[in-house]
């Protein structure tokens, strides 16, 4: 019997832990403006990044990245640590790609110090 009420309890601790962190993600809104998906950047061309966040916590910081699908090198990373419930993102990246390479560009909100985070993607294409 005690057996049983300790399972029931662990399991009841691990439904509320799932829900909190749903609950967590959808308290945050990424409005990610630009690149457009799949828009098209040719050598020389500028990568504007242009997003809005908004959250009903205080998030703890992005990470923006351009990672290259064909060998997951990263062509651009900035990362910020502040301490704030909204965050207007203006970055721009200029593409010197040494080769033609489908792009993933990844917006990452640091939610918690624990890990817990909510991503945004974009997929580009970098012509050489």
């Amino acid at each position: 019997m005690n057996n049983k009420l300790n399972s029931l309890f662990l399991l009841f601790l691990l439904i509320l832990g799932c829900k909190k962190k749903d609950n967590v993600q959808e308290a945050v809104q990424i409005n990610l403006f630009q690149p457009a998906d799949h828009q098209t950047y040719n050598l020389g061309d500028t990568v504007f990044v242009n997003a809005e966040v908004k959250s009903e916590i205080e998030l703890h910081g992005y990470e923006l990245k351009i990672v290259s699908n064909t060998d997951d090198s990263v062509l651009f990373i900035t990362e910020e640590h502040q301490h704030q419930k909204q965050y207007e993102i203006d970055k721009y990246w200029v593409n010197h790609s040494a080769q033609t390479t489908a792009a993933t560009l990844i917006l990452k909100m640091e939610i918690s110090h624990e890990g817990d985070s909510k991503t945004e993607t974009r997929t580009i294409q970098l012509n050489h």
